[in-house]
């Protein structure tokens, strides 16, 4: 019997391991056939902030972004966890005058930016949080842009049984190649529904997300556009110093990447220029752990064999973190430690 987690990233103080991250993960192929795992690759978790990229080609699909002329930029901010800096409300406020609303409109709480010197900035002025400074406000436009492109009620657009929440869920479970009514619904941090279904249908959601030439051909062109610009504009998926825009420069076009909160992680890796296929990774620390998360996500590219020498000098503060005492001192270290079982 497969564990469900096992461990995967260590900390030590010294030479005595203080902390163990368990996880589990599974790589799949756009045909949904099992590259490798880690743990149970159909253990279930709720996919977070990882759903927004497939939340936003449901909008594109629905004709949000060609209704109401969406910029690749902003398109970028649909599939977001923004960290609610100057460039991403400006964006935000573009979207919302685009759409005639304005911030009252969206169900997600008002929030400081996630950016701290902004936030400190906000705090020393007196500025109060807004909705608007809420890390899913993107995605919330996207929503009700495609309500409003649809001619639906906008107003109780974050509803499970709001028309634009069905097509979400059921275009989960058709390029998850999963029972519709099998997802597990919860409510998300931002008041919209959340989704659950196995690592192994997740990831091959991403690598059709990275692949989608299988797709019919409004998807696969909705894919395409939603993939293309969180490549293009990867600032705008997250933020400064934030590991989904570094991950994502650092690709440079190789894959694209979404966290979402309590550990979970998804990617997809594009087809590369040999006949070899695209693939979809997908990722939960059992504890919620962030920092852990991206270590994983980093080594688990690294076995993939997907990283290069200057992609690892640019992303070794995310993969193996040195621990220091107040003098500056290492004192220790926080490492993954797997090894990726591979299937034949």
């Amino acid at each position: 019997m497969t564990d469900i987690a096992i461990p995967l990233v260590r900390s030590r103080r010294g030479d005595v391991v203080e902390t163990v991250h368990r996880g589990a993960a599974a790589v799949v192929d756009c045909e949904g056939n099992l590259v490798a795992r880690l743990g149970d690759p159909e253990a279930v978790f709720y996919v977070r902030s990882s759903g927004k990229p497939l939340q936003a080609v449901a909008a594109a699909e629905a004709g949000a972004f060609d209704r109401f002329d969406y910029t690749e930029a902003q398109v970028a901010l649909a599939a977001a966890s923004h960290s609610g800096e100057v460039a991403h409300i400006v964006e935000v406020d573009a979207v919302l005058a685009k759409l005639g609303l304005g911030e009252d409109d969206l169900v997600c709480p008002p929030a400081y930016p996630l950016y701290e010197p902004r936030r400190d900035e906000m705090a020393r002025a007196g500025e109060p949080p807004t909705r608007r400074h809420n890390n899913c406000s993107g995605k919330h436009c996207a929503m009700l842009a495609a309500a409003l492109a649809r001619g639906e009620n906008a107003a109780g657009y974050w509803r499970p049984d709001h028309p634009h929440q069905q097509r979400i869920v059921r275009l989960l479970g058709e390029m998850g190649d999963f029972a519709t009514d099998h997802i597990r619904m919860g409510v998300d941090g931002c008041g919209v529904p959340a989704h659950a279904l196995p690592l192994r249908n997740a990831a091959l959601i991403y690598a059709r997300l990275a692949d989608p030439s299988a797709l019919a051909p409004d998807r696969r062109d909705a894919c395409r556009r939603v993939a293309g610009a969180m490549i293009r504009y990867p600032y705008l998926v997250a933020g400064s110093e934030r590991f989904d825009t570094i991950l994502l420069a650092a690709g440079g076009g190789k894959w694209l990447c979404k966290g979402g909160a309590l550990g979970y992680f998804a990617a997809g890796i594009f087809p590369g220029k040999r006949p070899t296929p695209a693939l979809g990774i997908a990722l939960k620390i059992e504890d919620g752990d962030r920092q852990a998360a991206c270590q994983t996500a980093v080594e688990i590219l690294d076995q993939l064999g997907l990283l290069d020498e200057r992609q690892r000098q640019r992303l070794a503060p995310w993969h193996q973190i040195s621990l220091r005492d107040s003098q500056g001192e290492i004192i220790g270290d926080s490492r993954p430690e797997f090894d990726l079982i591979f299937e034949k």
